[in-house]
């Protein structure tokens, strides 16, 4: 990773790409759910906040207070990223300083160390503690009132709805709870059928066409779907169990997962699902183009 100069002085705005954190429903159950954010959201933070460009998105039933709970987290993790980089100087002023010391020890009590390494220590180890301080006290200002800009934002933060969390969590619904002639969903007979069932309910391709940001959107979201969940091993299983539905250990294997995911069956089909016909869509608007 390359360093950015200057990061904490609040009038210096790197271009940072929006960033979405995504509520995403785990069950029927609108309380059942996870919070996921993109990988290396940590490290760019504060820049994103503070020029708002971060986002909460959730999915129509999400419990109210989930949003103000995810945005007084950020706010704590701004805050300890703050506390962590003054931390971070701090011990190298104190290891410069230690350094600078032993060499004067050294120095006025002869040993058998040559005169070049006292030297070397004195001023090596003064040069690191003067360079920490003067760091120390020219950095913190900055990037509090950065942090505290960062906070701002946050605390001002809508919650918003995200059309592909809906039909995420209206399909398990669905699924979860088939009306009469739904086509057989849920039966272990009927799985191309409920694939079927699926790519009309999820119906992303009509979204991606209606929206111009709905592929970024839904690009987005996929690459954090991939990171939070093994949906290539999800996505193997329901792939089996299509070609032989009465595969018993298939699906034992695919309930277990659920589990120790922490999602109802429903959805683990649902999100396999989706991962599959939203990489078909966005194959298909690439081409297109």
């Amino acid at each position: 990773m390359s360093y950015r100069p200057m990061r904490f002085d609040p009038a210096y705005r790197p271009y940072v790409a929006p960033e979405g954190i995504y509520i995403l429903p785990l069950a029927a159950d609108p309380a059942q759910y996870r919070v996921v954010s993109p990988s290396g959201l940590d490290r760019n933070l504060v820049d994103v906040a503070l020029q708002g460009k971060l986002s909460i998105r959730t999915f129509a039933g999400c419990p109210t207070e989930t949003s103000r709970v995810v945005g007084e987290q950020l706010a704590r993790q701004c805050t300890r990223q703050a506390e962590r980089y003054a931390s971070r100087l701090s011990q190298l002023a104190m290891t410069g300083g230690a350094l600078a010391v032993l060499g004067l020890i050294n120095w006025v009590l002869p040993d058998p160390i040559p005169f070049a390494d006292e030297l070397l220590l004195t001023l090596g180890g003064g040069g690191l503690a003067y360079y920490a301080y003067t760091r120390r006290r020219k950095a913190l200002p900055g990037l509090r009132l950065k942090v505290e800009g960062a906070e701002r934002q946050l605390a001002a933060l809508v919650p918003v709805p995200d059309p592909f969390l809906d039909r995420i969590y209206r399909a398990i619904r669905a699924r979860s709870s088939p009306p009469p002639g739904a086509g057989g969903v849920g039966t272990t007979d009927s799985v191309e059928a409920e694939s079927a069932w699926l790519v009309k309910h999820l119906d992303l391709q009509s979204l991606v066409e209606r929206n111009r940001e709905a592929r970024a959107d839904l690009t987005r979201l996929l690459e954090v779907l991939e990171d939070s969940f093994p949906l290539g091993r999800i996505s193997a299983l329901e792939r089996r169990l299509r070609r032989q539905p009465s595969d018993r250990r298939s699906r034992r294997a695919a309930q277990r997962l659920a589990l120790r995911i922490g999602m109802s069956r429903d959805a683990l089909t649902v999100y396999a699902e989706f991962r599959r016909i939203a990489r078909e869509v966005l194959d298909r608007e690439a081409l297109e183009g």
